[in-house]
């Protein structure tokens, strides 16, 4: 027997700085005959982990969920953002412990860009949407970090 582990964590942010998580972990035993079927293998992972984060994301009242392909988006020349699970756009899910998926922003610095386009009369969902053709939960880290530095560089309505 083989015994496929998949476990998923997830921490979404609250008002006031606080937070709320869930966590599962799904197993599933195999006949040892498996190991030689590769691909079998990977879509018994692939649907553990699906399993696993769509448990997650009802637990925390999440509506989005991976779907079995992701929809094809017209890029317009900006840079991708990551999806749900960290691919870009209209890609195929990779395997759950691919090493070379990007991260996604933290809750800190989506509430950083939205503080800082409320103080320059923004819409911050409008913003990203123009800019990297996605919503806040599915920036990566590299282009949050690029956004709240372009928003910190900009003269507000205030200053002089």
């Amino acid at each position: 027997m083989i015994k496929l582990n998949c476990g998923v964590s997830r921490k979404v942010g609250e008002p006031n700085y606080g937070s709320r998580g869930a966590s599962v972990n799904v197993e599933m035993e195999l006949e040892s005959t498996a190991i030689g079927n590769l691909q079998a293998m990977h879509d018994h992972v692939k649907k553990l982990f699906l399993l696993a984060k769509s448990a997650v994301d009802e637990e925390l009242g999440i509506k989005e969920s991976i779907p079995a392909r992701l929809p094809t988006n017209v890029n317009n020349g900006n840079t991708s953002c990551a999806a749900a699970n960290g691919t870009t756009a209209g890609a195929p899910i990779p395997s759950p412990i691919a090493s070379n998926t990007p991260r996604l922003a933290s809750q800190a610095q989506v509430r950083a860009i939205r503080v800082l386009c409320e103080k320059l009369h923004l819409d911050a969902e409008k913003e990203i949407r123009a800019r990297f053709n996605c919503g806040p939960s599915e920036l990566t880290l590299v282009n949050a970090s690029t956004m709240i530095d372009d928003l910190k560089g900009r003269p507000t309505s205030n200053s002089k």
